[in-house]
């Protein structure tokens, strides 16, 4: 939720979102595109029963390093 306000940080959002469907906490339910055509996710929650629709938006490999190193501050 917190990540969703930040467009410097959609990249991380993306990944985290990846991530949270690997460990089974999200369930992906969709693809869609926005009204510019832009690919996002559609991710459920059973936990909170929300739904998330997240930008598809890949890290250049610079950003990688730095959004493992946050991720691994959240997760820990």
């Amino acid at each position: 939720d917190e990540l969703a306000s930040q467009e410097d940080k959609q990249d991380m959002r993306y990944v985290l979102g990846l991530l949270l469907v690997r460990r089974r906490v999200m369930r992906h339910e969709d693809t869609e595109r926005d009204d510019q055509g832009r690919e996002q996710m559609v991710l459920y929650c059973p936990r909170r029963d929300e739904t998330y629709k997240i930008p598809a938006v890949l890290p250049d490999a610079q950003r990688i390093d730095e959004i493992q190193a946050e991720l691994a501050k959240l997760l820990e």
